[in-house]
């Protein structure tokens, strides 16, 4: 049973190691698309080692060895390793995406750790910062572009209807 834990944390700090070698070695265009890959060599490699690796082979085992009993301890792992993905996703969206966190960088990287509205406000093009977030959307598959007017698309829809829900529901509004 803790074999496969222990996969799972492997699987998920190999996938870290080798997003920070791509990234911090290669210009890439399409990043989350390049994270999810990799991910995926790594959920395809803890399978395989699940399966190469018998339970209770490293600490004795508590799990018998029944077909059921594999499974569910390779749940188990597949579960941790998702989930651990998953914590870093967010993680890594506020990093990539967060204007928060990049007003706190800039500030942060000026040699006074200090700027003034005005020179925060300079360092903000709103028009890269909307394309960049639509040719997200599109890309994700969330809006069409039709003679210069966007469209959402059914998984769109569907994620707008599941977003103005839960801002009418936690009073969000107005903005967000």
């Amino acid at each position: 049973m803790l074999e496969k834990i222990i996969l799972s944390f492997i699987a998920f700090v190999l996938f870290l190691v080798v997003h920070w070698v791509v990234f911090h070695f290669w210009q890439i265009i399409n990043r989350f698309r390049v994270v999810n890959r990799i991910f995926l060599i790594f959920l395809f490699g803890y399978t395989a080692m699940s399966a190469l690796i018998p339970d209770g082979s490293w600490y004795g085992g508590v799990v018998t060895g029944t077909a059921v009993g594999r499974l569910l301890t390779y749940l188990n792992g597949l579960a941790i390793y998702i989930f651990l993905f998953v914590s870093y996703a967010q993680f890594y969206f506020l990093i990539d995406r967060g204007i928060s966190a990049r007003i706190l960088t800039e500030i942060e990287e000026t040699p006074a750790k200090e700027l003034s509205f005005t020179e925060l406000t300079s360092r903000y093009v709103p028009h890269q910062l909307l394309t960049r977030r639509l040719e997200d959307m599109r890309y994700g598959g969330y809006l069409i572009e039709t003679n210069g007017r966007w469209q959402m698309t059914p998984k769109g829809r569907l994620n707008a209807v599941v977003f103005r829900f839960f801002k009418h529901f936690l009073h969000l509004y107005p903005g967000g």
